[in-house]
């Protein structure tokens, strides 16, 4: 959802809207699903690995 929600804006090249990125920057086109992808891809990777240290429970010391 939050790769939807900055991409569209961001970088959507379509005949009624025009994101930030390609209105600045034309040569880079629609690069809406490149760009979801890859947010959503990053944003996975850092909240499981924040969720598995998390889920681990303290070393005991013995």
């Amino acid at each position: 959802m939050i790769g939807i929600a900055i991409s569209v804006p961001l970088f959507s090249n379509q005949e009624d809207y025009v994101g930030y990125v390609p209105e600045h920057w034309p040569s880079f086109g629609d690069s809406t699903p490149i760009a979801g992808f890859v947010l959503s891809a990053v944003l996975y990777v850092t909240f499981t690995r924040i969720a598995g240290r998390a889920s681990k429970p303290a070393p005991t010391q013995g």
